[in-house]
């Protein structure tokens, strides 16, 4: 299993929010098949003894460590996959210390397009449910598998990289992890470990709704700035005729 290479930058003054940078190398070294950018928080629910169900919201707030695959092949489709290993909230318990959290994401050929086309096709989370933490849960390892109603967005082709200001991803049993300020790029062949100021993205529907509504509602407040000074127009030609027949 390959190393990432992995840059962990924190934004200063925001509790528990870091954005983290990781690049899958290929089996060479050399180039970097898989890159990522992002900041991400996540909900789960669990199951206590008393049969009682329960919510946890976590941040990412530092990966602990990360591993990847570049084109491997998965009942016959060639796939790509990403880990990222981390401590929910900055867990520091004793029951924590070498049993982090893990998600996995697999990426796959996209068949319906061609020029190295690529979508989400799997991903699944794996918690520890820490005592400390979660009092009387029923089960001490859970394992968070894709929602069978979950529509992943993440794609691209030849070399072209995904973003998104907010992108979700459901997972079973009510649970979700959520993307922010997402970059993705898979299936290319990079030499550097960074995205570079080139790099082409496409937009996800969220960012694209906002950017179709922005000329919209610059457009519409335009056409309010032009009524407004017309009826001010008419209204002060109104009464200077006003006042001309009341001098007269």
């Amino acid at each position: 299993m390959n190393k990432i290479s992995l840059f962990i930058a924190l934004f200063a003054g925001v509790a528990f929010t870091t954005a983290f940078h990781v690049a899958v190398p290929t089996e060479s070294g050399s180039q970097y098949c898989i890159i990522l950018d992002a900041e991400a928080s996540g909900t789960i629910t669990y199951t206590t003894i008393s049969n009682e169900t329960k919510t946890f919201e976590f941040k990412i707030p530092a990966l602990t460590s990360s591993h990847g695959k570049c084109l491997d092949t998965q009942n016959g489709t060639t796939t790509e996959k990403l880990s990222l290993e981390f401590y929910p909230n900055n867990v520091t318990t004793q029951e924590a210390a070498s049993r982090p959290w893990e998600f996995t994401i697999i990426f796959k050929e996209d068949s319906r397009q061609v020029n190295n086309a690529y979508v989400i096709d799997n991903y699944n989370l794996r918690v520890e449910l820490y005592p400390e933490i979660f009092e009387n849960a029923t089960e001490q390892f859970v394992n968070y598998f894709k929602d069978e109603k979950a529509e992943a967005e993440w794609h691209g082709e030849k070399t072209i990289g995904f973003t998104c200001s907010k992108s979700g991803l459901s997972l079973t049993d009510d649970s979700s992890i959520v993307f922010e300020h997402l970059k993705v790029v898979a299936f290319g062949l990079f030499d550097s470990a960074n995205f570079t100021d080139t790099q082409g993205f496409e937009q996800c529907k969220l960012d694209i709704r906002t950017s179709d509504l922005v000329p919209i509602v610059v457009g519409a407040c335009l056409a309010g700035l032009v009524i407004a000074v017309l009826i001010a127009y008419l209204i002060g030609r109104a009464r200077a005729k006003r006042q001309g027949y009341t001098s007269v």
